[in-house]
């Protein structure tokens, strides 16, 4: 028996030490990761006032939102310009667009709360984009 308990304590020396050495490598690799974004990254109180004011939203909590119903959610769209856009579509590719890119549903999901197929969803989502596309270029006048 002595050796089946010698073979034992190496098994758990030899774990004990692999298990050191990852933790301890471990915190050397969340320490230099800590240093190498310490002189990255920057404190907002410690920029310059010129570069705080590029940065400054000029967003209010008191603009007007513009809130669409979806299937009983109601999808809050910020952009202004996003906004009209979405309104000069039809009603069921408004939904497709919103359903999902602000609620990040896939198509399979969408078509089965719509009652519609997958590949009619892909291609009225297509066409909402393209026609979105083209409202954004007119708007920008370009």
């Amino acid at each position: 028996m002595p050796n089946a308990n010698s073979s034992r304590e190496r098994n758990v020396k030899q774990f004990y030490i692999y298990a050191i050495r990852t933790l301890h490598f471990a915190a050397l690799a969340g320490h230099s990761e800590r240093t190498r974004r310490g002189k990255k990254e920057i404190l907002f109180s410690e920029l310059p006032s010129s570069d705080a004011r590029r940065l400054h939203s000029s967003s209010s909590p008191y603009t007007c939102d513009k809130i669409f119903t979806v299937l009983d959610y109601e999808i809050v769209v910020q952009n202004e310009e996003l906004a009209d856009a979405l309104s000069q579509l039809t009603e069921h590719r408004r939904n497709i667009i919103l359903l999902k890119y602000f609620l990040k549903w896939t198509d399979e999901k969408i078509a089965k709360a719509l009652e519609s197929r997958r590949t009619t969803i892909n291609g009225r989502r297509y066409a909402a984009l393209k026609t979105l596309r083209k409202l954004y270029e007119e708007n920008d006048g370009g």
